[in-house]
């Protein structure tokens, strides 16, 4: 039986590749029919409003969300709460994001067998 992978982006965008990095090992374990999904919170809901790289070395990744369907990753979650402490708007969400309460973020995430933290 395949596990499934919850990989669970925490940090701002360009802090670090820790998004990046997410997000490609997300299209690889796709790549390898491995069910995957994305959840964004803390600071790494910020990753799904719109990004300025000015000033940064790092390459705008998050054109490559657009990708993610082609790799099975249907699967991609917000946290309600983070958003609104960050200030997001809903408005401002790709259409693919899920929003979710606090207490369905908890009840989805328990339902992946392994979770990896960026």
């Amino acid at each position: 039986m395949t596990k499934n992978i919850a990989l669970v982006i925490t940090q701002p965008p360009f802090a670090n590749t820790s998004g990046q990095d997410a997000v490609d090992m997300a299209m690889v374990l796709g790549t390898f029919e491995i069910p995957t999904a994305l959840f964004f919170v803390s600071g790494g809901v910020r990753q799904l409003a719109s990004v300025n790289t000015t000033g940064t070395s790092l390459k705008d990744f998050t054109k490559s969300f657009a990708a993610l369907p082609f790799y099975d990753i249907d699967d991609i979650y917000a946290s309600q709460l983070d958003l609104q402490r960050h200030n997001i708007n809903l408005q401002e969400l790709p259409d693919f994001v899920q929003v979710l309460t606090p207490a369905d973020l908890s009840l989805t995430l328990s339902e992946y067998q392994r979770v990896i933290r960026f």
